[in-house]
């Protein structure tokens, strides 16, 4: 009988917490965008004004579509 070895690895964890309440929309769709989309400190800094330019575009797309889900849920 062959066995072979099993490894896994979690990558970096993030924990957000708040007190007395759950995340608002605009702090989930950050935190979603964090996820998405990263930027490198090492980019040219005309690419990198752009990728955070589109990096905020995209939260608020988020943001947009997580307040619409939340005004039609029931």
């Amino acid at each position: 009988m062959q066995t072979q070895d099993f490894t896994l690895e979690l990558g970096d964890l993030d924990v957000k917490t708040q007190n007395y309440r759950g995340h608002s929309v605009e702090e989930v769709a950050k935190m979603a965008t964090d996820k998405l989309i990263s930027i490198s400190n090492e980019a040219p800094a005309p690419i990198r004004a752009q990728a955070h330019a589109f990096k905020e575009a995209c939260k608020k797309v988020v943001a947009y579509y997580m307040q619409e889900a939340v005004n039609n849920h029931m």
